[in-house]
């Protein structure tokens, strides 16, 4: 069972400014915490395998905690994926999914672009009646949403402050 969402933000910003490669692998703890109520912690790594990010969120009652190796890194485009995410239902129950993570950013004109936030979660197929009963897809949009929004407004507060100090 596959539950996703896209969701988007205006960045004021031409696409050329803006870095998403740069701004995740920045992100700090503390920043990616005050990007949505249910972020709880993230640090990135590197390691013989390359650039991954580990980080942990509670999503409708549900702790999920994502283990994401880079699948594609640029300016415009990242995409993660975390092949053995641990997500305990109700913080409880432990069960494996995976989790792939996409942000890009298009241009809308010469001063701004459109930035999306799609999250894709991946279940067995066993737990296809679990997920609906207790209305996943409904939380992972309302989370998606609120982050979407709250990383714009962090990538474009970075941004100004590096173009402050040029």
């Amino acid at each position: 069972m596959t539950i996703s969402h896209t969701a988007y933000a205006t960045v004021d910003a031409p696409t050329p400014d803006i870095d998403l490669e740069s701004w995740l692998f920045g992100l700090s703890d503390d920043e990616y915490r005050a990007c949505a109520r249910g972020h709880h912690g993230a640090g990135t790594f590197i390691d013989e395998k390359g650039r991954g990010m580990v980080n942990t969120e509670s999503v409708g009652g549900n702790l999920i905690i994502q283990h994401y190796r880079v699948v594609r890194a640029e300016k415009s485009f990242v995409e993660m994926y975390s092949a053995a995410s641990r997500i305990y239902l109700f913080h409880l129950i432990p069960v494996i999914g995976a989790v792939r993570w996409t942000l890009t950013t298009t241009p809308t004109s010469a001063t701004s672009s459109t930035f999306a936030c799609s999250v894709e979660v991946i279940l067995p197929p066993v737990l296809a009646v679990l997920a609906r009963t207790i209305v996943l897809g409904l939380f992972i949009r309302r989370h998606c949403e609120e982050e979407t929004v709250l990383f714009a407004a962090d990538i474009m507060r970075k941004l100004r402050k590096l173009q402050a100090s040029a």
